[in-house]
């Protein structure tokens, strides 16, 4: 079943701080799919679990734009497969989401989560209510339409965000009162090979995520806050 609300959701794929990917290059946007009765969704970043995604609605660089230089790198520098997935308010009312990248270097040496955009990373751009905005906490006193989360590969002594296994950011002048928001999202991100730290050649990152949306956020904490269904 094809996504019946009115969701606006922007997948950006930050390449080093060169180049950036992002959704909606086809003027209309791309299809979040209902994730079937009885499928249970692990959020390890295997991507094992998402075999009953139709791939006609996956999309990857074909289907996007370049937003920094205007130009799309060659597959043989790097490849994506962005999957989303949904359940409803008769379940547990979460957007899912799957990112498989391919990449001929990996660069991932910043430690601070503010600064993991600059990175390879993945951002998750929700705006729940397609009101627009604000985003990012701009102009921000009590609540943020928008919001634009990183997900980032941790590692020991560097980056770690203590949310999502360490990948997961609430990020860019979002006040640190609202960052309770991270703590109901599920994230993981596995490497090939293991092990794979910045500058490896050659690698394969996998970005899994499972999160609430909302169409208003709140500082005072979730039950101030207006949950999309």
């Amino acid at each position: 079943m094809l996504l019946r609300k009115a969701i606006l959701l922007a997948a950006a794929l930050l390449i080093g701080a060169s180049a950036s990917f992002a959704g909606n290059a086809n003027g209309i946007g791309y299809f979040a799919l209902e994730i079937p009765a009885g499928v249970t969704m692990n959020i390890d970043g295997n991507g094992d679990d998402w075999g009953w995604f139709d791939q006609t609605f996956a999309y990857g660089p074909d289907d996007m734009i370049e937003i920094i230089t205007g130009n799309i790198p060659s597959k043989a520098d790097i490849d994506v497969i962005i999957m989303t997935g949904w359940t409803g308010a008769d379940r547990d009312n979460r957007l899912y989401g799957f990112a498989r990248v391919t990449d001929d270097t990996l660069h991932i040496a910043q430690t601070e989560p503010d600064n993991g955009w600059l990175d390879d990373d993945l951002e998750i751009i929700p705006d729940a209510d397609n009101s627009g905005g604000p985003m990012k906490g701009e102009g921000l006193v009590h609540s943020a339409n928008g919001q634009q989360f990183t997900m980032h590969i941790s590692e020991p002594g560097g980056y770690d965000t203590g949310y999502g296994n360490g990948t997961w950011w609430l990020r860019h002048q979002a006040p640190p009162e609202m960052h309770w928001v991270d703590a109901l999202a599920e994230a993981n991100i596995t490497v090939e090979p293991a092990g794979a730290t910045n500058l490896t050649p050659n690698v394969v990152v996998n970005y899994e995520y499972a999160m609430p949306i909302f169409d208003e956020l709140s500082l005072e904490g979730e039950a101030a806050s207006i949950r999309h269904i």
